[in-house]
């Protein structure tokens, strides 16, 4: 009997109806996580990456899983400290992305091709400062969404133009953002929607980084901010 944790996992797809429900056992839960689609056999996979070890991967047209040793000598990022942000990649261009540490703890951007079944590194931005970021896709690009408890040090969000080229990286002031701000997507007009986690907010932001209207719950209308 395996003395590790058993990791639950269910896949679902509401408008196709997919469902897949299965387990695995892990011997420990420090695992990077993500899932993702590989368009060459058509494929959902779901990635766990223990950093320094190991890659499993579940390949739901197989129903089977796969191990791959010898990964990048990386620590997880612990400057984050909602899980979501944490463990789970993001998904962009065939692959998944995580942001980690390396052993002598600066930021690193990992990414696991979903195709080749590699790990390989994304280029940081040339002058980044590093604070307290978070990695996410927005508007079909990377973006490393930046704050620090300094009031006179606004938020900045890096977004990577052209992808897995250093010199895109293009930087913007985000002076609203709160400290725990977690950006969700743009909307059509360019606007930040996103997410302050201490004291639950849901708030829209204009594509300068100036609060428009915030609210504490998806029940509440939002109050608007004028100028």
């Amino acid at each position: 009997m395996s003395s590790g944790k058993v990791v639950y996992f269910m896949i679902w797809n509401p408008s196709t109806g997919l469902r897949k429900r299965f387990n695995k056992v892990f011997p420990t839960l420090e695992y990077l996580r993500g899932i993702g689609y590989d368009p060459s056999t058509d494929d959902y996979v779901v990635v766990m990456i223990r950093l320094g070890q190991e890659v499993q991967c579940f390949s739901l047209r197989s129903n089977s899983w796969s191990r791959f040793e010898g990964t990048l000598p990386f620590r997880k990022n612990t400057s984050v400290t909602h899980t979501h942000a944490l463990l789970n990649g993001s998904y962009l261009n065939g692959a998944l992305h995580w942001l980690v540490y390396s052993y002598d703890y600066y930021f690193k951007i990992i990414a696991f091709d979903l195709v080749e079944r590699k790990l390989f590194e994304i280029p940081l931005p040339r002058q980044f400062v590093e604070h307290r970021c978070c990695l996410i896709v927005m508007g079909g690009c990377l973006c490393l969404f930046c704050t620090t408890y300094v009031p006179a040090q606004p938020a900045q969000m890096w977004m990577m133009k052209e992808y897995n080229v250093q010199s895109s990286w293009t930087k913007t002031s985000v002076p609203d953002a709160p400290y725990g701000f977690h950006p969700i997507c743009f909307t059509k007009n360019g606007e930040i929607l996103g997410y302050e986690h201490g004291d639950k907010m849901l708030m829209r932001l204009s594509d300068k980084g100036k609060l428009l209207d915030k609210r504490r719950s998806l029940c509440e209308k939002f109050v608007l901010y004028k100028e």
